[in-house]
């Protein structure tokens, strides 16, 4: 084998290696408050969705469509209702963010799955008049 070829094979060899190495990344455990598709769902889908929040997002507020709504796989559903000063929603508990929808352009939507604990939630739309909704969350 000349040089040439033997040097294509190794590059070749490493970059399979660090392909497998790459798609291998730690995936969200089961502590991890956004629920997950099961292995056998179709492309999109979500592990029992449970209960389903519309958030409509506009330059004066994020409003939902629910604001206590009960514990488990939750939902939101977040349309921005033509809101050019407000493209994202969190959803945050005690200060830290459970999670969010972001880059939501005028007439655009999106969606996140959350496993809610009961307690008190905060719906935040930086940008917004008023950039916090609060959601209450129910033990059953």
């Amino acid at each position: 084998m000349s040089l040439r070829p033997r040097a294509l094979l190794v590059t070749f060899g490493t970059g399979v290696l660090i392909l497998a190495a790459c798609t291998s990344a730690a995936t969200p455990g089961p502590t991890s408050p956004v629920a997950s598709a099961p292995a056998d769902a179709p492309a999109g889908a979500s592990a029992s969705p449970g209960i389903v929040i519309t958030v409509t997002l506009t330059n004066a507020a994020c409003t939902p469509d629910e604001s206590t709504v009960p514990a488990g796989p939750t939902t939101f559903k977040v349309v921005n209702d033509g809101a050019d000063k407000v493209s994202e929603l969190e959803l945050s508990r005690a200060g830290q963010t459970v999670a969010e929808k972001e880059d939501l352009a005028p007439e655009m939507s999106g969606s996140f799955v959350v496993d809610l604990s009961p307690g008190e939630y905060t719906l935040e739309c930086p940008g917004a008049t008023t950039d916090e909704t609060p959601l209450h969350v129910t033990s059953g």
